[in-house]
């Protein structure tokens, strides 16, 4: 049997019912501190800084989803880092043989791109993901 869906989910999609609603569901707090976690690369803090308080205001980051969205980043940092060091390098590399290869960081920026791909799903940064959560529902109302 799958997991149940948090109410806020069901809410940002559209199926919520309140004749069906349970009880008691906790509820986890907005985050507390949006503060750029120590020891990211410098691509990921990047990636932090430009995002983490956006998703925040949607209500789709809260306190207990921090540690997910700290390896989003990490995993874009690692993506950005690995593709630097093809575009340096090139796509192939001479290996301890004097044979050609393709460079290792190809397959650590293709894992990667995978993963990220996968975290964005989980926090609705892909245009499909955002076709089934409502963000205007969480978003303030401008006129108020």
């Amino acid at each position: 049997m799958p997991a149940r869906k948090p109410t806020q989910l069901k809410k940002l999609t559209g199926t919520y019912r309140a004749d069906r609603a349970p009880g008691k569901e906790a509820e986890p707090e907005a985050a507390a501190s949006l503060r750029t976690p120590k020891g990211l690369s410098k691509h990921a803090a990047a990636f932090w800084r430009r995002y983490a308080a956006d998703l925040a205001a949607l209500g789709l980051v809260t306190g207990p989803d921090l540690p997910a969205l700290q390896l989003m980043a990490m995993t874009w940092g690692i993506a950005l880092d690995a593709a630097e060091l093809v575009s340096r390098d090139g796509l192939t590399r001479l290996d301890e043989n004097q044979v050609e290869r393709k460079h290792p960081a190809l397959q650590i920026f293709r894992d990667s791109a995978l993963a990220y791909k996968q975290w964005c799903t989980e926090f609705g940064m892909t245009p499909l993901a955002r076709g089934r959560i409502d963000v205007s529902a969480t978003a303030p109302d401008p006129v108020s």
